[in-house]
């Protein structure tokens, strides 16, 4: 093998092994993204369950204050009735 062939060799070689770092340094910020994006995935799963949770409990609390403000009104409607004439009877509060 005469000196050109040779140095062409080294050449090629060089330029395989950057372009092999370059692809290998390409899937190392691939697998760096992939793994941000489970990490914010997670995240925000979370966030939204803890959402879901408040969402839950204020619906019980509507529902609860609701149902005082039913109960609520059926005993003032009753007091009034032990009243004198001249009560005021409560239809909606």
């Amino acid at each position: 093998m005469d000196w050109l062939t040779g140095y062409r060799l080294m050449q090629m070689l060089v330029q395989r092994q950057d372009a092999e770092r370059e692809m290998s340094d390409k899937l190392q910020k691939m697998a760096d993204d992939k793994q941000s994006a489970v990490e914010l995935t997670a995240s925000l799963q979370r966030t939204l369950a803890a959402a879901e949770t408040e969402k839950r409990l204020a619906e019980r609390s509507a529902a609860k204050l609701q149902k005082d403000k039913h109960d609520l009104k059926k005993t003032l409607n009753k007091v009034s009735l032990y009243r004198p004439a001249d009560s005021v009877v409560v239809d909606d509060v």
